[in-house]
């Protein structure tokens, strides 16, 4: 893996995977944007600064210089902080949040090119989605989050590539990082907290950490995956891991087109349900009035997720809570015609109408759908007047199989950071990031997002 990450040039990116990352980038980047002024990101912030440290590099979209592992730690914490960040269908992991902040962090402290910026954030990524491919649902299963444990391992192969580590020393760094790669789904499904935002910044922070580390020869293990000890089998048990799937057709086949773009900031196992529903609503003239009730066929290995304990689901006590219950956003989609940032907001997760029907919304395991492989969906809605319509999505929206267009995504990125940018400027970021590979330094990408200074008035 990390001769991969340490061989990979961009002749040997295809040209569709080379837009795609870029593409990613820009996602990253409107989210950073959008989670700019969100308590968790002020306090995130808030201990960045109190850690100290030499001014290497800034979270995209603040005006704080941070040692380049803070920087990541912040900016993989924004990306993640809405869940509006990408998910990779396989393994279920949000990748871009601890690579690119963790690319962006580091360019800057280097100097680096945009053209070595974008093949480092590609080498992460594949890397990312190949160790949880290798998982597949494992990691869920086990009580651990994907998305901090991955990451870190992937972060450490970004952060490697852009200080100049060798192929050896790259391994090192990836063996270092593994112990530190963590995240507890009780982070989030234990109750309203804000730790599950943090993962992927601290993975981002630890890989950054590991790569250093490696860089004056500390050593690591380098069957740090696949030991007798090593993240698989401490993590899943022996025989419940596939290498193969690792490292089959690596470099040749790319896991970065299954990494998709998420049209709605909730769990991604719940997108297909919701454009199930937005489209018999759409079909069969319906309102929320009209819906006496909405039954859900669920993968057996999501229900844990999005729809138990059932009464928390149904009631959920925070905006957040509200993002991993699929009663919420059903009723909260039919109620309000769409999904968006505004629905999780503190009041919305009490409005009463929306309660209402998600006291209404059922489910029943069906293990044919073939989660974690692809997020589908079966929706029966029932109206007050008996009608049964029935509709089946096999495909989650955003994926490679039911893409969102290059189009959509520009307009996801330019709704997000519009909400701290003003039109002229989100014109020039996103300009700087499609055409990553020209800039001389990646930084500047971080430049076009930053803050600008109020202006002193003189009497």
């Amino acid at each position: 893996m990390a001769a991969f990450a340490f061989q990979l040039s961009a002749d040997h990116l295809p040209p569709d995977v080379r837009e795609h990352v870029k593409l990613l980038v820009l996602d990253v980047a409107g989210l950073c944007l959008a989670a700019r002024d969100e308590d968790f990101a002020r306090a995130v912030v808030d201990v960045a600064k109190e850690m100290g440290g030499a001014p290497e590099s800034r979270p995209l979209g603040l005006d704080v210089a941070l040692p380049a592992s803070s920087a990541a730690l912040v900016g993989g914490t924004l990306t993640h902080g809405h869940d509006f960040d990408d998910s990779h269908v396989g393994s279920t992991i949000h990748t871009t949040s601890s690579v690119v902040p963790t690319a962006l962090a580091v360019a800057e402290l280097q100097r680096s090119r945009g053209s070595q910026v974008l093949v480092a954030i590609a080498a992460g990524l594949e890397v990312n989605a190949r160790i949880g491919l290798g998982a597949g649902d494992g990691f869920h299963r086990r009580g651990f989050h994907p998305t901090g444990v991955c990451g870190a391992l992937a972060a450490s192969q970004v952060a490697g590539r852009l200080l100049g580590l060798d192929s050896a020393r790259m391994a090192q760094a990836m063996g270092i990082s593994g112990s530190m790669a963590s995240g507890l789904r009780e982070a989030y499904l234990g109750g309203e907290t804000w730790t599950k935002r943090l993962h992927p910044g601290w993975a981002a922070h630890a890989g950054i950490t590991a790569a250093r580390l490696a860089r004056h020869d500390f050593s690591g293990p380098v069957r740090v995956l696949e030991g007798r000890f090593g993240l698989y089998n401490a993590m899943l048990g022996p025989g419940n891991w596939e290498a193969q799937r690792v490292v089959a057709g690596l470099g040749e086949e790319w896991e970065i087109r299954h990494i998709g773009f998420k049209p709605y900031p909730c769990g991604v196992v719940i997108h297909p349900y919701l454009d199930a529903l937005k489209a018999l609503m759409r079909e069969h003239h319906l309102a929320a009035m009209d819906l006496a009730g909405v039954h859900c066929r669920v993968a057996p290995g999501a229900l844990e997720t999005v729809c138990e304990p059932m009464q928390e689901k149904l009631r959920p006590t925070s905006g957040y809570q509200a993002k991993f219950s699929l009663q919420f956003c059903l009723a909260a989609l039919a109620v309000r015609g769409d999904i968006d940032l505004d629905t999780f907001q503190p009041q919305a997760a009490s409005d009463p109408s929306i309660l209402d029907l998600a006291a209404r919304v059922t489910y029943e395991a069906d293990s044919n759908l073939p989660y974690p492989r692809a997020h589908a969906a079966v929706v029966i809605a029932t109206t007050r007047d008996g009608q049964q319509y029935t509709r089946a999505e096999t495909a989650n929206r955003g994926s490679l199989e039911n893409p969102m267009s290059a189009d959509d995504v520009r307009q996801k990125f330019r709704a997000n950071a519009a909400r701290a940018l003003e039109s002229a400027r989100i014109d020039t970021l996103e300009e700087a990031i499609m055409r990553l590979e020209d800039l001389p330094e990646a930084r500047s990408i971080v430049d076009c997002a930053a803050p600008i200074p109020p202006v002193r008035r003189t009497r």
